[in-house]
């Protein structure tokens, strides 16, 4: 997605971009590198993949660089915080 310059949706539901264990994984650092660089996508879904605290953080400092994303989808699933 970083250098895509159509793509205005994607939905990464249940992806297993989480790690349950540190918080993130590869996963969660791959689409905070997207995310820094995309400049079209206005909507992205990220449902059901295990993301907590520490790879929250992380998605949250990419979306600070982000210009054109409007929609982030989340759901917490447990009491701890989940996207």
């Amino acid at each position: 997605i970083s250098g895509n310059t159509s793509l205005r949706y994607l939905s990464l539901q249940k992806n297993h971009l989480g790690d349950a264990g540190k918080g993130f994984g590869a996963g969660v650092r791959a689409v905070a590198r997207a995310l820094e660089i995309n400049t079209t996508l206005q909507e992205l879904d990220l449902i059901s993949n295990q993301i907590y605290s520490p790879g929250a953080k992380i998605i949250l400092q990419a979306l600070g660089k982000n210009t054109s994303l409007l929609k982030l989808h989340t759901c917490s699933k447990s009491s701890r915080t989940s996207i």
